[in-house]
Formats: structure tokens, sequence, C-alpha cells
């Protein structure tokens, strides 16, 4: 937390914690860490994305995101990519942004490559995916999915679970607290 702006050096509000990955078996280990921040990645899913200019690069889930700075063309960043769905994008500037290629790995299948001479890139990509439904409010909600489709999900597990309910619903496995209940009025006869 160095500010070259402080007007007092009070050693004892500095932090000297380093976030990274400090599992030394990840392909991603930081030596130089001190507090573990969880981007530890597993060899199934360590990435690296290369490409001949400079920009900005985003992959982007319902479950995750990834974004970064390329600072220097032709130098390989690493990264972490789950199994799942995404949304790529990429923008290039600077030197070698009027012809851009890149080329996104996991091992050692190339996941996107382009070349192109549009400065900007988008598109879908899908590495191992699951399809299924993610709304927890949903009958058959899995959270293992890595792929969310709302198309797939089903609400037909919802009704009425009371059984002296007029409009009760034996095959309900979720109440969804609209139970009907019938009014009686007793009548007094008249003498």
């Amino acid at each position: 937390n160095y500010d070259a702006n402080a007007q007092c050096d009070f050693d004892v509000i500095c932090t000297y914690d380093c976030y990274g990955c400090m599992d030394e078996a990840a392909p991603n280990y930081n030596p130089e860490a001190t507090m573990d921040d969880g981007s530890c990645c597993t060899n199934e899913n360590y990435a690296s994305f290369i490409s001949n200019a400079t920009g900005f690069f985003q992959l982007h889930s319902s479950f995750v995101t990834v974004y970064f700075h390329v600072t220097e063309p032709n130098v390989p960043y690493y990264l972490c990519i789950p199994d799942g769905c995404y949304f790529f994008s990429y923008y290039a500037f600077g030197e070698g942004s009027t012809l851009t290629s890149y080329t996104l790995t996991r091992n050692g299948e190339i996941l996107l490559e382009a070349n192109q001479i549009a400065p900007y890139s988008s598109q879908q990509l899908s590495v191992n995916p699951t399809y299924g439904c993610t709304d927890s409010e949903a009958c058959n909600y899995d959270s293992s999915i890595t792929c969310s489709d709302p198309n797939l999900c089903n609400y037909d597990c919802y009704g009425c679970m009371d059984p002296t309910a007029l409009n009760y619903n034996p095959e309900s496995t979720m109440d969804d607290n609209l139970c009907c209940y019938a009014e009686y009025t007793i009548i007094a006869e008249q003498s």
C-alpha cells in the first residue's frame, strides 16, 4: 500500500502482504506471495494468451470474469480458464493494432485464434460446456452446470402442497404459497 504522496511515514499502517497463488503444485504459483488470493490454477485450466499488439482482454461468463491489460506484444499472459461458456473480447491499440493476431491456448488446445484487420474482436467461447439450469429457484437447478441456459429451467414442481386445499397438487415438491381453501358460510334457519 505504498503511497508516494504520503505526508507522514507511519510504519504501522503499511501492509506488507503480497497476494497470489501460494500452492507450490499450481502452475501459477507465486513464491513471493504471502497471502493466498484463491487464484491458483490447476494444470487442466491453465491457459496462455499471446497477441502481436498491446490491448485489453476480457473473458466473461456468469461465473467468472478475467480481465487484463496486454502491455507487451508477443509475450504470453497466463490465466485460469475453468470449463464453461464465455464471451471473449479483445481491443488492440498501439503498435500492431492494424493487423491483430492472437491465440488463446489451454492444455495445448487452441481455444481462440484470429488474424484480423479490425482492432476489436469479440466472440463466444465454450470450453467443455455442461448446459443446464443455474437458477436456484428452478426445480432442476444444478450447481455443477458450467453453461447456464435459462430455456432449460423447469418450474413445474411448484404448487400447493397442503392436502386440505382445493388446489392441492400431490406432485408438487415446492410450495408456491397459493393454496385455495373453501369458505363455508352457515345460514341459520328462520323459524
